[in-house]
């Protein structure tokens, strides 16, 4: 499982840069920021935005104290506090770090997981690939996010009459974030694309109790720390 989590990590790592990026393309007074740490990612996309903090830290080991002062002046200067995201393979003496610093778990993702070795043959014509900007936001959410990811380099979009997803590529790799699973036509059409892109599979990450599709299995989850304010 490990050969798996850490390369999906630096991909959500991934995302989460170029979210920020895409975001700035968009607004440029939304002074997003990114800031690689090795081949993690700090990332600041605004003060409100749920793409933010440290993605993929601590997964070869314990941060360093150059790592910690790095982290901190990035997010001071960004007048944010941070969010950390916690895998299996994250550190557990930066974890605990994080804890005596006052972070805490604040919400849970799970990671599901298609190897693509075993798919309908069939494709389903009524799924449209990179479909009009406008028709994709509306039925994807008529969101900042859904806005952003638009925008995106290495994304590509799928739509049908009543739902939208995407599927977001690096290195290999696919990943894609939904708030409620799309349908298994939807699926298989982004399932067949990613094999014809020749990816290694694809990993969907959804909310703590969302349901999966028989087409996936739960590979690991994921945790959001967030800080904790005492009351005075």
């Amino acid at each position: 499982m490990e050969e798996l989590i850490r390369p999906l990590e630096y991909a959500i790592a991934s995302f989460a840069a170029d979210y920020a990026e895409a975001g700035n393309r968009l607004n440029p007074f939304l002074d997003a920021e990114v800031n690689p740490l090795g081949s993690a990612m700090l990332v600041y996309s605004g003060q409100v935005s749920r793409v933010h903090g440290g993605f993929a830290l601590a997964l070869e080991g314990e941060l360093s104290p150059t790592d910690y002062a790095e982290i901190d002046e990035f997010f001071f200067r960004m007048g944010r506090d941070p969010e950390y995201f916690l895998s299996p393979l994250t550190a557990k003496e930066t974890i605990d770090t994080w804890k005596n610093q006052g972070f805490e778990k604040s919400e849970q993702e799970n990671v599901f997981w298609n190897d693509l070795q075993s798919l309908p043959a069939e494709k389903n014509g009524s799924i449209t690939s990179m479909p009009d900007h406008g028709d994709w936001v509306n039925l994807f959410g008529q969101t900042l996010f859904a806005s952003t990811v638009m925008h995106m380099r290495n994304t590509r979009f799928f739509s049908s009459a009543n739902e939208a997803g995407f599927l977001y590529f690096h290195q290999k790799f696919a990943i894609s974030f939904f708030s409620i699973i799309p349908s298994e036509e939807m699926l298989t059409a982004m399932l067949q694309f990613a094999k014809e892109f020749q990816s290694k599979g694809v990993a969907l990450i959804l909310p703590e109790n969302s349901k999966s599709s028989t087409q996936f299995k739960k590979l690991y989850e994921r945790s959001r720390l967030t800080k904790q304010r005492k009351n005075s």
